[in-house]
């Protein structure tokens, strides 16, 4: 990986990210995918992307050799009342979660797992082809 590359991905530190990469995990489901791949970004250096989550602490690496994208997430501060009135509207919508739930949708309103699996084995195929 270019220094220059490194250089960019350092943005990416302490902040919530979704970190995508080649053959995502079908069966997860939507609160798996969460666990695993969302996270707050610790460090971006030349090895990897190491995320940790932000309940439990649990830690992730992702060598470059898999990454396909990494997307900044936009986090909402439930102290700001602009954004609580949003995290309310979100929350009775069923987009947001309510804390006390344990189990999630298999389906995502962000994000179609089964697509974005089919991506990473595409950009795989592409990269064999090279």
């Amino acid at each position: 990986m270019k220094q220059g590359t490194i250089k960019h991905l350092e943005y990416f530190v302490n902040k919530v990210c979704t970190v995508f990469v080649t053959d995502m995990p079908k069966h997860f489901n939507g609160q798996q995918f969460t666990d695993y791949f969302v996270g707050l970004v610790q460090a971006a250096n030349e090895d990897g992307v190491v995320t940790v989550h932000p309940i439990t602490g649990c830690k992730n690496f992702f060598p470059y050799a898999h990454i396909i994208g990494i997307s900044e997430e936009q986090v909402l501060d439930p102290n700001q009342p602009d954004q609580a009135a949003l995290i309310e509207e979100l929350k009775k919508k069923g987009v947001v979660p309510q804390v006390e739930v344990k189990e999630f949708k298999n389906e995502s309103p962000y994000a179609d797992i089964d697509i974005m699996a089919d991506l990473a084995r595409q950009a795989k195929e592409l990269e064999k082809k090279k």
